[in-house]
């Protein structure tokens, strides 16, 4: 049903915390593209279009997460492709656009407090990946 899904080995809580980091990576991205939706709609513009060249690109995406998976595996944030200085800019662009636009603006205010908290501990020139240390 699901297609590739590996061997997850001996240890009996695997396969069912990687069920739910699935569903935290598939519910987060829903979350993100259902704010994305929003600030189509706030535009006029189409929304199933956007989701149609969001399925085209999702390899790409898939690379991202795979790099970032990585990188907080190695433990190595240091030399960033994409900083969290750099990073934070969309973000605020995001809240700057749903108060303008009118729209909800919970999702990315969210995602601000967590960005702002990892400046605030000093990892804004690190790799996106070092979010997770705000999350530790």
């Amino acid at each position: 049903m699901a297609g590739n899904v590996p061997y997850l080995g001996e240890k009996v809580s695997a396969a069912s915390s990687t069920d739910l980091a699935f569903l935290s990576t598939l519910f987060g991205s829903m979350m993100g593209f259902f704010h994305a939706a929003r600030i189509l709609e706030s535009d006029g513009l189409r929304v199933d279009e956007f989701g149609s060249m969001i399925s085209a690109i999702s390899p790409a995406m898939g690379e991202m997460i795979k790099y970032e998976g990585d990188i907080i595996q190695a433990n190595t944030f240091d030399q960033p492709q994409s900083s969290l200085n750099t990073c934070m800019v969309a973000v605020k662009l995001f809240v700057e656009q749903a108060r303008e636009a009118g729209i909800n603006a919970e999702f990315p205010t969210f995602a601000l407090g967590l960005f702002q908290k990892a400046l605030d501990a000093g990892y804004g020139n690190k790799e996106l990946g070092a979010l997770v240390k705000v999350l530790r």
